[in-house]
């Protein structure tokens, strides 16, 4: 009898520790399901909390930038508007013509406007440069990268105009050289008009001794005279133009 109450309490000793490991299993299971849920709950948070910092950040840095955008904007146009004035007003140096003094006041006018849009060059440029500077330290990516586009776009505006306005820094040099060529023109044709008149002497002396027979020694000496006199004065034209031309080099 002894045995068999044994027998049966060691049967449900089994039968509980079967049990018990059960109950153990799930219980590791239901514990690992809750940490997987727990994990996504925390990954969900995080990735919440990041957005929304993402978002406070964009928002953040494009009121920065909405803010300087407009300034931005008037100095590049500014600046634009300043170099098609001076492009406009060297138009004037053109239209002078001839008239020396018109075409002067125009150079003046055009240096003044070249200056003017130099200044509003710098100006927009300094403050472009510093506003990209700016926007390199933005924290939001996608309005970093919004802000250098739309700011590289005005820089290379700028730089465009920068292109027209330069040729225009020349004027008056340009100016200098166009008064000295026409001094020296006028020159060349003050010197140049003895010369053809002794030619044409020297040409109608020539005709003389082909058409007359016994050609006197006087008429001879006379046309040696005028062909030496006609080559004096274009040798001395020639000279005259050879000097202004190094000197011009040099």
């Amino acid at each position: 009898m002894k045995q068999l109450t044994d027998a049966q309490r060691a049967g449900s000793n089994a039968e509980t520790l079967r049990q018990v490991q059960q109950m153990r299993s799930g219980l590791q299971a239901l514990m690992s399901a809750i940490n997987v849920e727990l994990g996504k709950v925390r990954s969900s948070k995080q990735k919440a909390e990041l957005s929304e910092k993402q978002k406070a950040l964009e928002e953040r840095d494009l009121m920065v930038f909405n803010e300087i955008l407009p300034e931005a904007v008037s100095k590049a146009n500014a600046a634009e508007d300043a170099v098609e004035k001076a492009v406009i007003t060297s138009e004037m140096i053109a239209a002078g013509g001839e008239d020396l003094d018109e075409v002067r006041q125009a150079v003046g006018a055009t240096e003044q406007a070249v200056q003017e849009a130099q200044k509003a060059m710098g100006e927009a440029r300094i403050f472009l440069n510093a506003k990209q500077a700016a926007a390199r330290r933005y924290e939001s990516e996608k309005v970093k990268a919004k802000a250098i586009s739309e700011l590289g776009g005005l820089q290379a505006q700028l730089q465009e105009a920068q292109q027209k306005l330069s040729p225009l820094k020349n004027v008056r040099q340009e100016f200098v050289q166009r008064t000295a060529a026409q001094k020296m023109m006028q020159e060349v044709l003050e010197k140049l008009s003895p010369a053809e008149v002794d030619v044409d002497r020297a040409e109608e002396a020539t005709e003389m001794l082909k058409s007359e027979e016994g050609v006197s020694k006087e008429l001879m000496v006379q046309a040696q005279q005028a062909v030496s006199k006609a080559g004096e004065h274009v040798n001395a034209v020639v000279r005259f133009i050879e000097t202004k031309k190094k000197n011009a080099v040099g």
